[in-house]
């Protein structure tokens, strides 16, 4: 291994942005936000054949030959050729195996001083053509988009790998820190704006004091555990939840965002009458507002912003009339350019949780939408895909992921046990779908 005194920004080396510097917190004290990615294939991969696309993934990405190290008190991304790629096989008992070693997987910290920043398993059975493959990638690295163009890319070498075919790899550069790829300069502009921004959180939580969760039981951080349920959608309800959405003017994303809010209203979590403001956060996508080659989901990256809206649930009536609500004040906020604040309170956030405080949010949306990948690789076919996050701290916070793929929405609620029970959670997935089923049906 190369001498880590002599650490330079360089082609495969660079110091770590403040946004990657706090998911590299999170990972190492809480364990939280590293992303998982799973996918149901029916077909059977060879052990060596997974081996070796791995090797192909690692020559083609830097970031996975890549460690986080501490440099004269900056972390760094540095290069390590030597270390491989992490791969757990394990034979398929019961059909639902992949949730348990899921959870397993989300509760395990990624260790990005001395092994890879990806680790990957594949579950099998001899008797059974369905298997799984679990990713569990470092945020800093990737964000959900690049991590499905990377198992995407994994499936292909796997495809040509068993067809005999040469493969020929160009290595990527790696992504540069995201400051440099913004027109949003550090300059008294951007200062100003990040004041603002703070100001007005500060305003509503004054004025509007949103609803907070409580946690069901109070644990050290270190006891918890991250858990998720997941649900999908018929292919029948699926569409037609899609073509609603067209006919209300307005979108999958705003429609989810409202049968979040209306589960909540059912005071599953029981907020106070008084207390009728929750804030919830949505992922967004930055790779359409930054202009540069190399953000593309080729490029493996953490390229995500997002908005904070304090809603209102005393005033939920209608429920298409709440999801053309969400659209509007999500669009405002992606107007103001909004999307980018959140890369710029990395330290604020860090200093928060440092003092066991964290800020008050009650769910976190992330809809990729419709995931273009291909059925089939070969022999193996693509069955189903979804995306998940790990997740521990100080109160609860449901995660909500979504995708979209052969036509089947699939959905993944991650939470805090046992900040929030399972009944709770169950409680609240099946409010939530009763709530879309009631929408659809009602047109």
């Amino acid at each position: 291994m190369s001498d880590r005194a002599e650490i330079k920004n360089t082609k495969y080396s660079r110091q770590l942005t403040e946004t990657e510097n706090e998911l590299e917190f999170y990972n190492k004290k809480f364990y939280s936000f590293n992303i998982a990615k799973i996918i149901k294939i029916r077909g059977i991969i060879e052990v060596d054949v997974i081996a070796e696309g791995l090797k192909y993934l690692q020559r083609r990405h830097p970031f996975l030959r890549a460690n986080i190290i501490n440099h004269k008190e900056q972390l760094h991304f540095y290069e390590n050729i030597e270390q491989n790629i992490p791969l757990k096989i394990i034979k398929k008992n019961q059909d639902d195996l992949w949730q348990t070693i899921l959870e397993s997987e989300l509760n395990c910290k990624i260790d990005s001083e001395n092994n890879s920043l990806l680790r990957v398993t594949y579950i099998f059975s001899p008797e059974n053509e369905i298997s799984e493959l679990i990713f569990v990638i470092h945020h800093a690295i990737s964000d959900g988009i690049s991590l499905f163009r990377l198992s995407d890319t994994f499936l292909e070498y796997c495809q040509q790998i068993t067809a005999g075919k040469e493969i020929a790899i160009t290595s990527l550069n790696l992504m540069p820190a995201i400051d440099s790829l913004l027109s949003i300069k550090y300059d008294w502009f951007f200062k100003s704006k990040k004041l603002f921004a703070i100001a007005r959180l500060a305003f509503n939580q004054i004025v509007k004091q949103p609803y907070s969760f409580k946690s069901e039981k109070s644990l050290s951080i270190e006891s918890q555990t991250t858990k998720s349920c997941h649900y999908s959608l018929s292919q029948f309800k699926t569409l037609q939840l899609i073509a609603t959405c067209k006919k209300e003017k307005t979108t999958v994303t705003a429609a989810l965002n409202a049968a979040i809010l209306t589960a909540f209203q059912t005071n599953i979590f029981a907020p106070n009458e008084s207390n009728n403001y929750i804030n919830g956060i949505t992922a967004v996508d930055l790779r359409k507002s930054i202009k540069s080659e190399l953000v593309s989901p080729e490029n493996l990256g953490y390229l995500v912003g997002a908005t904070i809206i304090t809603f209102s649930l005393k005033e939920i009536n209608n429920f298409w009339e709440l999801a053309r609500d969400s659209k509007k004040r999500i669009n405002y906020c992606l107007a103001e350019e909004r999307r980018f604040e959140s890369l710029f309170l990395s330290k604020e956030r860090i200093k928060f949780v440092e003092q066991n405080k964290v800020f008050p949010a009650s769910f976190l949306l992330s809809n990729l939408g419709i995931i273009n990948l291909k059925e089939r690789y070969g022999d193996l076919e693509l069955l189903e895909t979804r995306i998940t996050t790990s997740f521990r701290s100080y109160t609860p916070l449901i995660i909500c992921h979504f995708t979209t793929f052969r036509n089947q929405l699939n959905l993944t609620f991650t939470y805090t046990a046992p900040l929030i029970s399972n009944q709770k959670i169950e409680q609240f997935l099946n409010c939530f779908i009763s709530v879309i089923d009631k929408a659809i049906e009602s047109n």
